[in-house]
């Protein structure tokens, strides 16, 4: 039903680096390089970056949510301590990341929230 979600992002390749680490345990890579655009998939590009370089960053209180399907709960867990320990921070990104992530795998709901 829904082709691929895209966000902006104010750094692109700051971004992408961040993706490309977090994205790889669900099985998404890297499959699009463009000058403005970055697209991550399996066989075609479902997540895009989009660079805004005038993007101001996302208050707490967003309602925007995104779930991303995980093979396992193994995924899911590996996801959140790569988006945790990156070198560089993205700062709200972050916090968010704690509880976002809520994937169907083989059929169960996982919900991995650990407090940082």
């Amino acid at each position: 039903m829904i082709d691929h979600v895209s966000i902006p992002v104010s750094n692109l390749s700051k971004s992408a680096e961040f993706y490309e680490s977090v994205l790889q345990p669900l099985g998404l890579r890297r499959l699009v390089d463009r000058e403005n655009t970055i697209g991550f998939g399996k066989k075609y590009p479902e997540f895009w970056l989009n660079a805004r370089a005038n993007t101001p960053p996302i208050p707490d209180d967003t309602a925007c949510h995104v779930c991303l399907r995980a093979p396992a709960k193994e995924a899911v867990i590996s996801f959140h301590e790569r988006a945790y320990h990156r070198e560089f921070s993205h700062g709200h990104l972050l916090n968010k990341i704690s509880y976002m992530l809520i994937p169907l795998a083989q059929g169960n709901m996982y919900k991995h929230n650990t407090n940082h």
